[in-house]
């Protein structure tokens, strides 16, 4: 993205396209190694180091700024928090629709839908509502 795949025998770029299909089959580790990425370069920038941080049991940890205050943190994901809210309410809908907890790439596309529909603040009662909206889409 800005920079050639590769170089021609001659030394000229050879510019390539994303194949879209593969990234998106493929967007939880294409999103973690952006955001390593992204961490090392800012780190390596600003002289600070990472750590990893247990969000709940049993998941990946996910990798923070080492020494950044849980309570700033906290004050600072409040639209975090009112998304875990309703994919909460997704997630006891999904188990009773289907008698099961969603595998990873069903509670990727859940949170994907809360998270984009988060903005126009969505509530538990109102996912249902959602003209096209259906909770089994992301099984």
């Amino acid at each position: 993205m800005g920079e050639p795949q590769a170089r021609s025998r001659a030394g000229d770029p050879v510019w390539g396209a994303l194949d879209t299909y593969r990234l998106y089959r493929h967007v939880v580790a294409a999103g973690t190694l952006y955001t390593l990425t992204m961490t090392t370069e800012v780190c390596e920038e600003l002289g600070l180091a990472t750590a990893p941080r247990e969000v709940a049991p049993g998941l990946r940890p996910v990798m923070e700024i080492a020494g950044v205050d849980s309570e700033l943190i906290g004050w600072s994901s409040t639209r975090r928090q009112r998304i875990e809210d309703v994919l909460e309410g997704l997630t006891y809908t999904y188990v009773q629709e289907y008698g099961r907890l969603p595998g990873e790439k069903a509670r990727h596309g859940l949170g994907w839908w809360v998270a984009l529909s988060s903005s126009s603040e969505v509530t538990c009662r109102r996912v249902r509502e959602v003209p096209g909206s259906r909770v089994g889409r992301y099984r």
